[in-house]
């Protein structure tokens, strides 16, 4: 089971934005690590990029705004629920189905956007692990 780790480093309001290498398999879970011991107001998003030289063929597969980025956490990102057509179904306010995101040579981009220019996060570590 291959796992990604990105090194996270904010300070002065400036985002971190990164791009790991390409995975094939299916998303199973993320782990947000950090010693602050202070609330450190981000947001964390993540993108699946099919191709680096476009971005904007990629999309937006996580995103945790106003997060506490002192406090760890785990989370098992998941599509959105759909209806028998393959739409994206919003009428039924479930937020996620078990169904996980599955990439083929995509590479996963992470970015953390800092609430304000007191945010300091040095030596914050996000995890990803996939299944091929």
């Amino acid at each position: 089971m291959p796992r990604q780790r990105f090194d996270i480093n904010v300070s002065g309001g400036v985002a971190f934005q990164d791009t790991g290498p390409p995975i094939s398999g299916a998303l199973l879970q993320m782990r947000w690590h950090h010693s602050a011991d202070t609330g450190q107001v981000a947001t964390l998003q993540i993108s699946a990029i099919v191709d680096e030289n476009d971005t904007g063929i990629g999309w937006l597969i996580y995103s945790g705004a106003a997060a506490n980025m002192a406090t760890q956490f785990t989370k098992a990102p998941r599509q959105p629920t759909h209806d028998l057509a393959g739409d994206v179904d919003g009428d039924t306010g479930t937020p996620a189905s078990p169904s996980p995101y599955v990439f083929a040579g995509e590479r996963l981009k992470v970015k953390v956007t800092p609430a304000d220019t007191g945010v300091v996060l040095t030596g914050g570590r996000l995890y990803l692990w996939t299944y091929d």
